[in-house]
Parts: C-alpha cells; structure tokens; sequence
C-alpha cells in the first residue's frame, strides 16, 4: 500500500537549496511549498496551521530563524514535523533544536540523509 504524500514546507533562504528540496520530495510524491525566508515560512503556516505535515527549515535566515520559525509556529497551531536542515549545528544550536522538540536534525548537504528521515516520517503516519 501506498504512502500518502506528505505536505511539506521548506524553508532556506539558499535559492539553490529549496529548488533542490523541492524537485527531491516532488519527484518522491509529495506537496511541496517553499519560502526563501522564515517569516515567510510562519505567516504560511499562520495562515493554514494544519497545511502542512512536514516544515523543513534551515536554522540560520533573515527575517526570522529556524528556532524562532518553530517556537511561532507551535504558538500558531502548528502541530506537524520539524526537521533542521542546516550548515550551522554545532552544539548550542543542536541543543536548541532539540529543547524545541524537533523531530530530526540534519546536517547540509546531507541530502540522502534528509531523503531518509523524510521517507521515514512518511512511513510512520
């Protein structure tokens, strides 16, 4: 039986990136949307906080950072996934992410792992 495909916000403000992150879980079946900044990215999920299963988010963004995207985001209603997908996680940031209640974190470029916690987010609903 078939998956059902996830709805998945990705936020970075890397134009590179969220084309990559796009076309990987579009092409995997998914509903992908995409905001080049974390302000962006909340007002998205203010707007329809049960719109989206999955947010991917990038830690480090103007407007808004990632820990700052999910502490507004949970305050909005949203209550799906989170995953960081960052070139910044040393320690203190990993710690963070984790007192937030993330359900993975994940290092750039790491595109396969990043594949792999999706498609296990997707197994498990």
């Amino acid at each position: 039986m078939k998956t059902p495909p996830l709805r998945i916000l990705c936020a970075d403000d890397e134009t590179p990136i969220l084309d990559l992150l796009a076309t990987l879980f579009s092409d995997a079946g998914h509903i992908v949307e995409t905001a080049s900044d974390g302000q962006t990215a909340f007002e998205m999920l203010q707007e329809q906080p049960a719109g989206f299963d999955l947010l991917i988010t990038d830690g480090v963004m103007p407007r808004l950072d990632g820990a700052g995207l999910i502490v507004q985001a949970r305050a909005a209603g949203y209550e799906g996934k989170v995953v960081i997908f960052s070139g910044s996680l040393e320690d203190p940031e990993r710690v963070l992410y984790r007192s937030l209640g993330v359900d993975a974190i994940v290092a750039k470029p790491g595109m396969a792992e990043i594949r792999s916690v999706v498609a296990a987010i997707a197994q498990a609903r």
